[in-house]
């Protein structure tokens, strides 16, 4: 997550940090349009819904969505694809046991960050 890493940067080993992610830099404020109300016909029968459960849907693009089960009433199912922590300020107690090189493979993704500088 880019608010936890920004502050991770150049920390070294034994180093502690308390760190306070917004969520604008964490997973995202929650989303209204992520919510919906499905009906219980849209899903298999013989499937057991309860809340909680969690489905994932190809969304346009080819993208997949997951969702979590909030509750069911009588035929219609609310669903709320928000991350769980969408909307919420994380707070981390960190403290870092080892560092090591990014692999090449990190490095051609733009994930891990090594020594010498950002790589987007």
């Amino acid at each position: 997550m880019p608010g936890l890493e920004k502050e991770l940067e150049g920390l070294r080993i034994g180093d502690k940090r308390k760190v306070t992610v917004s969520p604008v830099a964490g997973y995202g404020e929650v989303v209204p349009e992520l919510k919906i109300k499905a009906s219980r016909s849209n899903f298999p029968a013989e499937l057991k819904i309860f809340p909680g459960q969690q489905f994932s849907a190809e969304t346009g693009g080819g993208h997949t969505q997951h969702f979590v089960v909030q509750e069911v009433e009588g035929d219609d199912v609310f669903l709320d694809g928000n991350h769980p922590l969408a909307g919420q300020t994380l707070n981390f107690d960190v403290e870092v046991v080892s560092v090591r090189d990014a692999t090449k493979e990190e490095l051609s993704h733009g994930h891990a960050h090594g020594e010498g500088g950002h790589h987007h």
